[in-house]
């Protein structure tokens, strides 16, 4: 639904990747995804949300694709407030 590259980024790569590891640990491979692409589904006519069955997926040219499965946010508790 929504599908941007690097060249459409708003900010440098090497800030990017600045801001990440002066806060963060990055290990070869991880990979550090940032806002989101055109497309947002809120935006669209009608909305269209992520559902717990659909999947993210993030694709790099040269490393392959990263698939991760959405679900469904755990039910919050109530807290007795004394």
């Amino acid at each position: 639904m929504q599908s941007a590259n690097a060249a459409e980024m708003m900010s440098l790569i090497a800030q990017t990747i600045a801001v990440s590891t002066s806060v963060l640990a990055v290990e070869p491979g991880d990979v550090i995804a940032t806002r989101t692409p055109a497309g947002v589904g809120q935006h669209r006519i009608p909305p269209v949300f992520r559902m717990a069955t659909d999947q993210v997926e993030v694709q790099i040219s040269s490393g392959g694709i990263a698939l991760t499965p959405v679900v469904a946010a755990p039910k919050r508790l109530e807290v007795d407030r004394l």
